[in-house]
């Protein structure tokens, strides 16, 4: 089957990118090229990808040279321009699958495209008002929800499935070692909560690491940095080689989210390496823990429940952790999905 893969021109596709969907893209890619199928990725000129790579512009062409933060203008307009890159070369392809972020900028186009589309929604880009009115209007398209979480919150597309975010496991050895730090990484901004896992470790006096890319600076400067000290330290960006290693050595992986996470792969990496997930309950959380047996579940903005949690850690046996992303969250169960899905799109 030839494929392509459109991908964000904003951030790179390979494999320790900062962001969980070009992570997703990554493993997706190479996946579907190891069982035989050929591949083209539409996306960012800095990926570093094995299949054919058709890219419009990159990051530094669409950063407002005043703030140095990615214009909201500029990545409307070129990520429109991606989409008629696409158009002209669909002839190419047997199917079309979308993995971008901010998917209505590509939505008014699909009437132009011939070809089978499947889309994997990997957040909410549209909220549920404005998906209510323009969802509809793609009857023909093959929509991938990655949890059953997510449609609580955003109207059921009118084709869709419901299939749970892989990783390549053999990326994630399991460690049965615990060192004395809790971990917390995702990109920095309010609504990924390590406010509270900072406050977490100023009422335990317990060692935090914090790691990801800075995506608010003013929210860093003002919120996390005043409070960085011996005991909390800021690592910034990790490579995959440097994460798998605080995963594998954590007490716990924290996930004190502040909003709806329609899935969080850091969630699935961490639990691989064996290392235990205290959560809120909020997003795919609750999907992807099991209470009290491979992490643990709380209410959310609760800080004396993460307290709570992280002293009933000796109670979790970290095989369990590792034994759940094997049955449900591996890189071949999803794409086993998804060739299902491409099939059912494609009536065959």
């Amino acid at each position: 089957m030839k494929i392509a893969i459109v991908g964000a021109i904003d951030s790179a596709i390979k494999k320790d990118a900062l962001g969980g969907t070009e992570i997703w893209s990554y493993s997706f890619s190479n996946e579907l090229t190891k069982r035989g199928h050929e591949v083209t990725i539409f996306a960012n000129p800095e990926s570093k990808i094995e299949q054919k790579l058709l890219s419009i512009t990159g990051a530094d062409k669409i950063k407002d040279p005043t703030t140095g933060e990615i214009s909201k203008s500029l990545f409307a307009y070129f990520s429109i321009k991606e989409m008629a890159e696409v158009i002209k070369n669909q002839d190419q392809f047997d199917l079309i699958h979308f993995s971008v972020y901010s998917i209505q900028y590509y939505l008014p186009l699909f009437e132009l495209i011939k070809k089978p589309i499947i889309v994997t929604i990997h957040g909410q880009s549209l909220n549920k008002s404005d998906a209510e009115i323009i969802l509809p209007q793609h009857k023909n398209v093959g929509f991938a929800i990655i949890s059953k979480s997510f449609l609580e919150n955003w109207p059921k597309p009118v084709s869709f499935q419901v299939i749970y975010n892989g990783i390549n496991i053999s990326d994630f050895p399991f460690s049965t070692a615990a060192d004395n730090y809790f971990f917390w990484m995702s990109r920095i901004s309010p609504e990924k909560g390590v406010e509270d896992a900072i406050k977490f470790a100023e009422k335990t006096g317990e060692k935090l690491i914090i790691a990801g890319p800075i995506r608010n600076q003013k929210y860093f400067d003002a919120e996390i940095k005043p409070k960085l000290n011996s005991k909390i330290k800021f690592v910034g960006s990790l490579g995959l080689k440097e994460k798998v290693a605080y995963y594998q050595k954590a007490k716990a992986f924290f996930m004190p989210i502040k909003w709806q996470e329609p899935f969080g792969l850091v969630t699935a990496e961490a639990m691989a390496c064996g290392t235990p997930v205290i959560a809120y309950n909020r997003g795919a959380m609750a999907e992807i823990i099991s209470d009290k047996i491979d992490g643990f579940v709380i209410e959310p903005d609760d800080i004396d429940g993460l307290i709570s949690a992280a002293k009933n850690l000796g109670k979790i046996d970290r095989k369990k952790c590792r034994e759940k992303v094997e049955r449900n969250f591996t890189i071949e169960k999803m794409t086993d999905q998804y060739l299902e899905f491409y099939k059912k799109v494609l009536n065959i």
